[in-house]
């Protein structure tokens, strides 16, 4: 079983433009197996990957995006 998770915040126009990457991976074995047909059950595994763009436009106007996979 597996399980990691990581963000990293990074400026890339320094109070203009702001990135955040955020990665989340779970992997686990089923713990229940059919000794019928030898499947696993309760299998876990999924990634997911989240970006995110803050552009301060001005000192009123702030827009946040976020790309989700």
């Amino acid at each position: 079983w597996y399980q990691m998770r990581g963000m990293l915040n990074v400026p890339l126009i320094e109070d203009k433009l702001l990135a955040r990457v955020a990665l989340d991976t779970n992997q686990r074995d089923g713990y229940i197996d059919d000794v019928n047909t030898g499947r696993d059950y309760n299998n876990v595994d999924y990634q997911s990957l989240r970006i995110g763009l803050t552009a301060r436009l001005s000192d009123a106007l702030e827009s946040y995006t976020v790309f989700q996979a």
